[in-house]
C-alpha cells in the first residue's frame, strides 16, 4: 500500500444511544498491546468469534485507554445484534495494519529522525 492510501484511511466513529463518540483507530502502541496479547488480524477466518470482537476492542485503546471492557461489550452487542455492518471488519483491519505498513515502509525518508542509519 502507498504512502497516499495509507494516509487515506479514515477513523471509524461511533456514536452511542445516548450522543456519546468513539473513535475507533490503531498506533503503533495499540498494536503492539494486541499482539503482546495474543491478536493475529489474518486469523479472523479461522476464529472469528474471538478475533473480530477482540480487534473491534483494541481498536478503543488510541483514544479511549478508560473506558470499561463492559461498555465496549455492549458497544459491540448492540453494534451487531442485526449482523456486522457492512465494511466494518474490513476497515479495522486497514485500520490495525495501518502502522504495521508505515513501519514496514521503503525507509526512504528520515522525516524529523535524530538518528540515522548507514549500511
Amino acid at each position: 500500500m502507498t504512502n497516499e492510501e495509507l494516509k487515506e484511511i479514515t477513523p471509524v466513529t461511533l456514536t452511542d444511544e445516548n450522543g456519546n463518540e468513539y473513535t475507533l483507530e490503531f498506533n503503533a502502541d495499540t498494536v503492539r498491546l494486541a499482539q503482546k496479547n495474543g491478536l493475529n488480524h489474518e486469523e479472523i477466518a479461522i476464529k472469528p468469534m474471538v478475533v473480530i470482537p477482540d480487534l473491534f476492542a483494541y481498536s478503543f485503546k488510541m483514544h479511549h485507554k478508560a473506558l470499561s471492557p463492559m461498555v465496549i461489550d455492549k458497544l459491540w452487542r448492540e453494534l451487531t445484534e442485526d449482523g456486522i455492518p457492512d465494511g466494518l471488519i474490513e476497515r479495522l483491519v486497514q485500520l490495525y495494519t495501518k502502522p504495521m505498513e508505515c513501519l514496514m515502509s521503503d525507509g526512504t525518508s528520515t522525516k524529523n529522525s535524530k538518528v540515522t542509519v548507514k549500511f
